[in-house]
């Protein structure tokens, strides 16, 4: 008799599974998958390898990102952006942890390969172009070539994890 109910109940169960599968055919509108890939890791180093953002060293050629500006450039005019106090991230490149800059790269639509200008002073500005790979009517962006100052420092599938761009300065 155990056994008899048993079967009865996995059955029932089986068929109560399949159901609810069979029934959920229907997308959801709020469980909408967005994925926003465009922040590039940059790690400076002099002729000498050293640590340009570390804030603890002090060399001849080390990066003040106190006084660091981001823009974009959309339309033709500059957009300066708001600071971000914590541009700064650690992470091991080649099993060495060092400091990196942690910047969202311009990812406007109007633009082949949008640029973002990283304005260490009114002398100093570098340039940067990404371009993307875009899907899903923009809920899928994501970042597949970074260019620095008109040289490819990156590109997708390049075997670079975690798009870490190491640039002697």
């Amino acid at each position: 008799m155990k056994k008899q109910i048993s079967k009865y109940l996995s059955f029932v169960l089986l068929f109560i599974t399949i159901s609810i599968l069979w029934g959920c055919k229907e997308t959801i509108d709020c469980c909408v998958m967005i994925n926003i890939d465009k922040v590039a890791y940059i790690a400076f180093s002099d002729e000498n390898g050293n640590d340009l953002l570390d804030p603890d060293a002090e060399y001849p050629k080390t990066l003040d990102t106190k006084q660091l500006r981001f823009a974009y450039i959309v339309d033709g005019n500059e957009q300066v952006l708001a600071r971000n106090s914590d541009i700064l991230e650690t992470r091991e490149i080649e099993g060495i942890l060092r400091y990196v800059l942690r910047v969202n790269l311009n990812d406007t639509e109007k633009e082949d390969s949008p640029i973002t200008l990283l304005k260490w002073s009114e002398e100093e500005i570098d340039v940067i172009k990404a371009s993307f790979h875009r899907a899903n009517d923009g809920d899928i962006i994501v970042c597949t070539k970074v260019v620095w100052n008109d040289e490819i420092v990156w590109e997708k599938g390049t075997g670079t994890d975690g798009r870490v761009i190491e640039i002697n300065k």
